[in-house]
């Protein structure tokens, strides 16, 4: 995995950093190819900082080509999307409702539960990608958590973690609900990830998958491979005090 890191001083420096950094991968890689650009998006506080970075890069123009953009979905709770802590939900009122209708937009579906929305999301993934057994993701967005989890993947779970399949559930409680998640495989696959890291408390994961400190446990971040990655971390993540 080749690792670039860009230190921010706070969380509205981090968004904006990483929003200009799909701006001008996503004009960059549509302006050399024809095709559509497929953008795998995370949930949680901070993608949506980037969500109205992206507004506002939106509102200065030139616009983004939302129109050759397809959005995916790293991982979803199973909730339905008008749900307060659905993935989608967060998407739909901070970016989605102030932008050019995109090419195609995917969501994951977890009103029936995360099994039969895992089901069908690689079902919807398959329909749209016939040939392919994983999603040709040009740009997964990611958060990382104090216990190394990224997506939906936690520490534990390596069955589940190194599926051949694009899609996984959990039927454990995270956070409050079961969990829809794209697996390592569709992220290793990714042509480019984004991870962001805010906060002292990631400090030993973020350092651990940066190899700069020894990890402590199994971190799903760290397994990731193959994908060129972009890390966007605020200095407490990075400091050794």
């Amino acid at each position: 995995m080749t690792a670039s890191v860009t230190v921010l001083a706070d969380v509205p420096a981090l968004a904006a950093a990483v929003a200009h950094h799909l701006a001008a991968d996503i004009r960059n890689v549509l302006g050399e190819r024809s095709g559509d650009y497929v953008l795998a998006l995370s949930g949680g506080r901070t993608p949506v900082h980037v969500f109205e970075a992206l507004r506002v890069i939106e509102a200065d123009g030139p616009g983004l080509p939302w129109d050759r953009v397809v959005l995916l979905w790293v991982d979803e709770r199973a909730v339905p999307a008008d749900h307060a802590d659905s993935n989608f939900g967060s998407a739909r009122r901070h970016l989605l409702a102030h932008i050019p209708a995109p090419a195609a937009v995917l969501p994951m579906v977890g009103e029936d539960g995360a099994v039969r929305g895992a089901e069908a999301y690689a079902g919807q993934l398959r329909r749209r990608w016939p040939d392919r057994e994983l999603p040709p993701i040009d740009c997964a967005v990611l958060g990382i958590g104090e216990d190394g989890h990224v997506a939906s993947l936690f520490p534990g779970d390596g069955d589940r973690r190194l599926a051949s399949a694009a899609v996984c559930a959990t039927t454990r409680v995270v956070g409050g609900h079961p969990r829809i998640s794209l697996t390592q495989a569709a992220l290793d696959g990714a042509r480019s990830r984004v991870v962001m890291a805010s906060g002292a408390g990631k400090r030993p994961v973020v350092r651990a998958c940066l190899g700069l400190a020894p990890a402590q446990a199994e971190y799903p971040a760290a397994a990731l491979k193959a994908a060129e990655t972009f890390w966007f971390v605020t200095p407490e993540t990075l400091s050794d005090a």
